[in-house]
């Protein structure tokens, strides 16, 4: 014969299963962060990128630093320059020629820094009364 739970019974006897279940679960977890952590001294990826080796970036201004023979846009004359600077007065000559209003932004944006939105916080917004807006009583 099964006894009948008050409300306050049952509340605190389901309370008490709860936290003894989430415990568990907690423990479990644990557990489980434990289990698949790497042991020391053991690389997350043992087949990446090796030592030394040099990154994107490193390898892009390595090139652009690189020297040649190019053409001043103003004078004519042969001179020696970085490939980078070779880069910027081809995307210069075709942003003036064809028009390419997106190669002059990209340009005006490196040289001078893109545009900032400023929004002025202090101006002066009109108040509102919720009290009157929504009939409340004083």
């Amino acid at each position: 014969m099964r006894r009948q739970l008050s409300q306050r019974q049952y509340d605190t006897a389901y309370a008490s299963a709860f936290i003894l279940q989430h415990k568990n679960s907690v423990k479990m977890a644990k557990n489980d962060i434990v289990k698949h952590q790497f042991k020391k001294g053991q690389s997350g990826n043992p087949n990446g990128r090796p030592k030394g080796s040099l990154n994107r970036s490193t390898i892009v201004k390595k090139w652009f630093g690189t020297k040649m023979k190019g053409r001043h846009p103003i004078t004519g004359e042969e001179v020696e320059m970085t490939l980078e600077d070779w880069l910027t007065i081809k995307q210069l000559h075709k942003g003036i020629t064809k028009s390419d209003t997106q190669a002059y932004k990209v340009l005006n944006d490196s040289r001078y820094g893109q545009a900032k939105e400023n929004i002025d916080v202090n101006a002066d917004v009109p108040s509102i009364n919720f009290r009157e807006l929504f009939n409340f009583k004083k």
